[in-house]
């Protein structure tokens, strides 16, 4: 099917704060009859044309209605942008189901990428793709609900949400790419699903209110800088399963105090833990994490 864009512009049902003034012709307007009305008049001319250029518009209610869009060649709707500038979005997005009779079914790279007034976002149960960047920057987004069709987690999509607390991926997700949370800031906690096999470089990195994590028994590396300035982090589990532990992976995380690092662990990578001054490995007696604490000066525990 030809791929054409069509951008709605009618905002039914949607609020708009606009300015409301008019511009007047020249023609319409009597000729001042000394240089002192003149002046008055062009003074004021400035005034409105400064009130008319210092406010961008704001919307109040986002829907539908100010979404940019293509059809894809299967006939679903993917969301590619919007047709305001980002700016201008305040509030809460609703993504529809469908659009002019087709099913919404991919969020694309970048779609709402530094939509900084965004609170909260619905997305449809029929999303089954949403691409790298897609929320990145929404600095006031505090609430998204990730279909459960989802089943991968792009680089960056959620990186820089700072406002975002709590998110729920769904079950079906098996992959978290790199930097997909890293600078939420006011994240606090997380359950990654049982298929994930892999965290990714940096996913959660600078998220400093980070207090509780579980990674799955099926995670097998954690990639660098994973969890780097995770610093409100106070103890984790490393599953059985795990293989690897990459460089940096949880650097400054200066609150962290006990880690649980299981014997399948054979490799653990340059400054895994700078600047975690008061952790303690517990491991295994004869294990590579033992060998490992021993040799970076770090206290452990063998069990």
């Amino acid at each position: 099917m030809k791929k054409r864009l069509v951008s709605l512009i009618a905002f039914l049902g949607v609020s708009v704060i606009v300015g409301c003034g008019e511009s007047t012709k020249v023609s319409d307007t009597k000729e001042p009859s000394t240089k002192m009305e003149q002046d008055e008049n062009e003074s004021l001319a400035e005034e409105e044309q400064i009130e008319k250029t210092e406010e961008p518009e704001v919307m109040e209610v986002i829907d539908e209605d100010v979404l940019k869009y293509e059809f894809k060649e299967d006939g679903t709707v993917k969301i590619i942008g919007v047709t305001v500038e980002k700016e201008q979005l305040n509030g809460s997005l609703i993504i529809p189901k469908t659009i002019e009779g087709s099913a919404v079914t991919e969020i694309g790279s970048y779609a709402f990428s530094q939509c900084g007034k965004l609170t909260s976002i619905t997305i449809p149960e029929s999303v089954t793709e949403i691409g790298e960047g897609a929320f990145y920057g929404c600095i006031g987004l505090s609430s998204i609900t990730i279909p459960e069709n989802v089943t991968v987690i792009k680089d960056s999509t959620f990186g820089t949400c700072k406002s975002l607390t709590s998110i729920t991926i769904p079950e079906n997700v098996t992959e978290i790419r790199g930097a997909a949370f890293a600078n939420c800031s006011s994240l606090t906690s997380i359950t990654i699903p049982e298929g994930v096999t892999e965290i990714s470089c940096s996913t959660f990195a600078y998220c400093y209110e980070l207090t509780s994590i579980m990674i799955p028994e099926g995670v097998t590396k954690i990639d660098a800088e994973a969890f780097c300035f995770c610093s409100a982090l106070t103890s984790i589990a490393i599953p059985e399963g795990v293989t690897t532990i990459e460089f940096n992976a949880f650097r400054e995380c200066r609150g962290l105090t006990d880690i649980t690092i299981p014997e399948s662990v054979t490799e653990i990578g340059e400054d895994a833990f700078a600047s975690c001054k008061d952790l303690t490995i517990h491991c295994p007696s004869g294990s590579y994490a033992e060998t490992y604490a021993k040799d970076n000066g770090i206290a452990y525990i063998t069990e």
